[in-house]
């Protein structure tokens, strides 16, 4: 099988050095590694031990790559409103299919499942506990007409997995309920509170901060 070659980002200049060998492991490698057939052939039992330390994410890792989804849904959050309140429902539709695929992809990683790339992201998700549950409503909050019904969608979805990470018992228990956004007229998750609970737990001196970077 030919090696892959690593490509910039679409949505970015070319980074490289350590930039693109992350990228390449999270594009290229990471979901052939989830699509891999689970049995070794005769012949490279050697590699078995290098699988089982690639099955899952470092610990420590795992906690800094949940908080950076949550805080993506940090800074999204009150858009959904927010453009809609200026009359931008293209741009609230736009926000919420971002926040749509943060969603799902949370939801996999939270089960210890890699996200896939694009194609098989919605297949993966729907094969989660939550899928059957909230695929109606996450497609519901896509196809709605206006911000207020795609914000009432959302909430559901953002609560259903906050009751999740409870329950994943990764950090203190965090109030899964949405709240308004300051004194505006938004339902948000506050979705920060979780990255923070999550990194507060990580040991590794790289995770002192929030991570607010592009998604890994």
């Amino acid at each position: 099988m030919p090696t892959p070659t690593p490509r910039p980002s679409a949505s970015g200049p070319f980074l490289p050095g350590l930039e693109l060998a992350r990228r390449f492991y999270t594009e290229a490698v990471r979901p052939l590694l989830a699509d891999a057939a689970p049995g070794i052939p005769y012949g490279l039992k050697t590699l078995v031990p290098l699988r089982k330390n690639l099955t899952w994410y470092p610990h420590d890792t795992w906690l800094r790559v949940l908080a950076t989804h949550w805080q993506a849904i940090a800074d999204e959050e009150a858009f959904v409103g927010r453009c809609g309140e200026v009359g931008d429902e293209l741009g609230s539709a736009v926000v919420t299919a971002s926040l749509t695929r943060t969603l799902m992809r949370l939801c996999l990683l939270m089960n210890r499942r890699y996200p896939p790339y694009a194609k098989w992201l919605g297949t993966a998700f729907t094969r989660t506990p939550e899928g059957a549950h909230l695929t109606p409503v996450l497609a519901a909050a896509l196809t709605a007409p206006d911000w207020h019904t795609r914000e009432t969608h959302l909430t559901t979805a953002y609560e259903t997995l906050a009751t999740l990470h409870n329950q994943l018992r990764l950090t203190d228990r965090v109030n899964p309920t949405t709240r308004p956004y300051h004194s505006r007229p938004f339902r948000v998750l506050r979705a920060d509170r979780f990255a923070e609970a999550l990194l507060s737990r990580a040991t590794a001196p790289e995770n002192d901060k929030i991570p607010r970077a592009e998604i890994i």
